[in-house]
């Protein structure tokens, strides 16, 4: 394994989170321009928003959207994670386990959007976020 991952490994969920984005990000791209080659929505429609799209890209768009939201925190505490060298097994668990809701919900959202699922994934989530910063407070304010 390359020396940088072993000595950093909250690295890699933090890169898989980065490709998600990117992935979301052309496929809501495709999305969209495939509907307004279609016809299916004409460009003056969607200049002010999402709500001429068709119901799919809407939720593809959403899925992609989603990505700038808990994901700042992900990052944030990854990243402090990182500088501070807490990279212990809570640390690397919640990571990896929050960057797996996020692509789960992702494909939930882009597909059948079952709110009944899709909600209790995204909560998951933030408790693995939740837990990362608890891990660092612990961490910054008893040295554990």
């Amino acid at each position: 394994m390359n020396p940088v991952l072993t000595l950093h490994p909250i690295l890699v969920p933090i890169f898989v989170q980065v490709l998600l984005f990117f992935v979301l990000g052309a496929i809501t791209g495709a999305a969209r321009f495939r509907a307004v080659g279609s016809g299916a929505v004409k460009p003056g429609e969607i200049g002010l928003g999402q709500k001429a799209w068709p119901v799919q890209v809407q939720q593809i768009s959403n899925a992609f959207n989603n990505q700038f939201e808990t994901p700042v925190y992900f990052f944030a505490a990854a990243i402090l994670a990182l500088a501070l060298q807490v990279q212990d097994v809570v640390m690397l668990a919640a990571a990896w386990i929050y960057v797996a809701t996020r692509i789960f919900h992702a494909l939930v959202y882009a597909t059948s959007n079952a709110v009944g699922l899709r909600f209790p994934v995204f909560a998951l989530g933030a408790v693995c976020v939740l837990v990362m910063w608890v891990r660092l407070a612990v961490f910054t304010f008893s040295g554990v």
